[in-house]
């Protein structure tokens, strides 16, 4: 979560950017394809550099077609200059054709009216094909504000299969009692700086990592769906709490990051035999591929193992995880032609090539799950260098996976101070630790719902449609 910049001097560096865009124009080796076609502006955000590749080549074969009449600026923005863009471009007028939205920022897009309905556009089978899970993120009040791109479960279980099987375990545990077990046995034969267990442990971490599990012990999160009224005193935060306390006080798991980039790149950790099981987004099996990649040795990959979030009950049909993702948003402020332009793009990329998008996923080690069935039905077809068990984990993950929180961040984060207090704790006692920070988590939401900004969940329908 970035702060915005001021505006100031977002703006100068806009125009900067701007004048420097327009001192390149006469050179751009593309300016032969604009001729005579309707040209619109595509602000997309920056993601891995493979990720980024597949979008130029995708734009660049999109131009290149003859009988196109449409041609796609393309202007990449790293992730924090991201959202300040499109701020900047809103503000003086100029929003681009197309933008790429998260699905926790979308609904902030429609309120503000800067995405449109899309539903008009694409045919009943376009939409028939996607995923009813991933539709629903991009849905609001019976339309749909987004063309949906992947998802991407936020909690998965990476462990050491040789590690577990050395003490006496042929499967990853499904229980939290199964899991403490496993992290005793192992402990005993680490050194100083190991860990059983890589968890979450920063509050801005644990404020959405641990999303799934909220919804996994208490059917939702720390609001009520209506966001006004606080639930953190339901049982099931405070066996999320207990769960935390337990793994830090054992010195189970560590209590602050182990890696340079905390819970984002958590299975580095396991991928150096610092940790033998870990929490990890579905994004970090690209990321221990590429680790093997550049070790030049694949062998550890066949030793790790995916597997849902063990939890209290250890029932696998219950959400252990959240799905962030993205879609493509076309802005409503665009003239028609340039709308339609926009469609056309959406429509060749995502709906009449599933060979194509289907590259993004090979490129991407499988770590995301397309938004299409169609998609999924290519990629079951082709070779992909990946477990299939990993695959077929990550996959049911997401299927069970809820969206991710749309209230105000800083609820979240109480949520995520009340379980590092409890992680950190030491040798207190558990009680008295959790009632201090239940208390303090409840009082500090209260206080945030009371605020005369705050306003209740503006998708709530009572009746539950």
């Amino acid at each position: 979560m970035k702060g915005l910049k001021k505006t100031s001097i977002l703006l100068a560096a806009f125009l900067t950017a701007s004048a420097a865009f327009s001192l390149t124009a006469c050179t751009d080796p593309e300016s032969g394809l604009k001729e005579g076609k309707t040209n619109i502006t595509f602000y997309a955000r920056h993601f891995e550099d493979w990720s980024d590749d597949f979008t130029k080549k995708m734009v660049s074969e999109f131009n290149r077609v003859p009988e196109n009449d449409v041609y796609v600026d393309l202007k990449i923005y790293e992730e924090d200059t991201y959202n300040d863009a499109i701020v900047i471009a809103k503000e003086n007028g100029k929003m681009p054709d197309l933008f790429m939205s998260s699905y926790s920022s979308l609904p902030q897009n429609v309120r503000e009216e800067t995405a449109m309905p899309l539903n008009t556009y694409f045919s009943d089978e376009a939409w028939d094909d996607l995923y009813g899970t991933v539709k629903n993120f991009v849905t609001f009040n019976g339309k749909i504000y987004g063309f949906p791109w992947f998802s991407e479960p936020g909690s998965l279980f990476f462990y050491r299969k040789d590690v577990l099987r050395e003490n006496g375990y042929s499967s990853a545990p499904k229980t939290f009692d199964e899991l403490y077990d496993v992290c005793q046995r192992v402990q005993a034969n680490l050194k100083i700086g190991q860990y059983a267990l890589g968890l979450p442990a920063t509050p801005s971490d644990l404020a959405w990592a641990t999303w799934g599990l909220q919804y996994n012990l208490t059917d939702g999160l720390a609001v009520s769906e209506d966001w006004l009224t606080s639930r953190i005193e339901h049982e099931g935060y405070k066996e999320l709490c207990k769960f935390f306390y337990t793994c830090g006080k054992n010195k189970y798991s560590n209590v602050s990051s182990i890696t340079a980039d905390g819970y984002s790149n958590l299975v580095e950790a396991l991928f150096d035999g610092n940790v033998m099981m870990s929490w990890g987004g579905s994004w970090q099996i690209a990321l221990l591929h590429t680790l093997a990649d550049e070790n030049g040795d694949d062998s550890i990959l066949s030793k790790i193992g995916v597997a849902p979030l063990p939890t209290l009950s250890g029932d696998a049909n219950k959400t252990t995880s959240t799905n962030g993702g993205w879609c493509y948003t076309v802005s409503d402020s665009s003239a028609m032609v340039k709308k339609q332009a926009a469609v056309k793009f959406i429509q060749w990329l995502f709906v009449d090539h599933p060979e194509k998008i289907g590259e993004y996923f090979v490129d991407a080690y499988m770590c995301r799950q397309p938004a299409s069935k169609r998609v999924s039905d290519y990629l079951a077809t082709v070779d992909t260098g990946v477990d299939r068990e990993w695959i077929a984990t990550m996959q049911q993950v997401s299927s069970l996976a809820k969206s991710e929180a749309l209230y105000p961040w800083d609820i979240s984060y109480e949520v995520s101070n009340m379980l590092q207090a409890c992680m950190q704790s030491g040798s207190t006692s558990f009680e008295s630790v959790y009632r201090a920070a239940v208390t303090s988590a409840k009082t500090n939401i209260e206080t945030i719902m009371s605020r005369a900004s705050y306003t209740g969940n503006p998708w709530y329908n009572a009746d539950g449609e």
